[in-house]
């Protein structure tokens, strides 16, 4: 088993289910340290004063799941000031550390790779995706009520990707009485949408551009940018457009402000429900952990 008692992890940014995690490694022993987590009393005294206190001479290093945005930026909403990975994180770190993110970028890896940090991409976790897709299609749902002056009910929505998150907001949303189209480029995921009784189309900016012209209700889960200005241009003014995907995203977030359509980035939303995604979390790095070590 992994010598937790003593071992330092590092928690960034994020929302409150790095503070789950934090409790959970806690209990194993984990001496932990946060920087730009969210603020709670009960952590304050793991708060440190910069990255490199952090870091230093920690064997778990853990970044917030949402993707890490350019200039490795970390997605950390409750911070002074923006977190930007820099080589002196694994300069200061225990050698070999291991590295927990959504998915660790190009440069990041190439800037560890003197220290032999191990990385682990929690994107790649199946365990972990599908329990953060229940809060995810939860929270879509909850931040369409919000976000529009139409009802669910009625509405006609269409769907781009038909994933973990996808399968359950479709399922949702139909639920509450809307009208589902699924978009899917590969055709077995296309008829398994058909099968689960969904209108479905495909992703050829002609077929988007008709699908989207129809829909009130918006959204993208592929982490691909197939909702571009050709598609926009097609949306209907008093749509919602929502983009779920991690970035950079699926949508062109820029080319729907300027035609005037109402975009919003709903990311994080498993952070909606921090007690149940981030004990998942922590699951899925306690099981990386433990595997790792047995096999050394």
């Amino acid at each position: 088993m992994y010598p937790y008692e003593g071992s330092i992890a590092a928690v960034f940014g994020g929302d409150k289910r790095e503070l789950e995690i934090a409790r959970c490694l806690l209990e194993l022993g984990v001496t932990v340290r946060t920087f730009g987590v969210v603020a709670d009393p009960r952590y304050e005294a793991l708060r440190a004063a910069s990255p490199l206190e952090a870091v230093k001479d920690a064997a778990i290093l853990i970044a917030p799941v949402p993707g890490i945005a350019a200039g490795d930026k970390l997605y950390a909403p409750a911070a002074a000031g923006e977190i930007v990975v820099t080589a002196d994180w694994f300069a200061a770190a225990k050698p070999e550390a291991a590295f927990f993110s959504g998915m660790a970028t190009p440069t990041i890896r190439e800037m560890a790779r003197p220290y032999g940090t191990q990385f682990y991409n929690l994107k790649d976790d199946d365990y972990l995706q599908v329990m953060h897709a229940i809060p995810t299609a939860e929270g879509a749902i909850s931040a369409t009520v919000r976000e529009t002056d139409h009802t669910i009910h009625r509405s006609p929505a269409l769907i781009v990707g038909y994933g973990r998150i996808a399968s359950l907001l479709a399922a949702g949303l139909r639920g509450m009485g809307a009208r589902v189209t699924v978009a899917v480029r590969r055709p077995e995921i296309r008829v398994r949408a058909y099968a689960d009784g969904f209108e479905v189309c495909g992703t050829t900016p002609e077929e988007l551009k008709e699908a989207a012209g129809q829909a009130l209700l918006l959204y993208n889960t592929a982490p691909a940018m197939l909702i571009d200005q050709e598609v926009l241009q097609a949306v209907r003014p008093d749509a919602l457009v929502m983009d779920l995907a991690s970035p950079p995203g699926g949508i062109d977030h820029e080319a729907g402000r300027a035609l005037g359509l109402h975009v919003v980035w709903a990311r994080g939303q498993a952070g909606l429900a921090p007690i149940h995604s981030g004990n998942a979390q922590f699951l899925s790095i306690k099981s990386a952990l433990d595997e790792s070590w047995d096999a050394q």
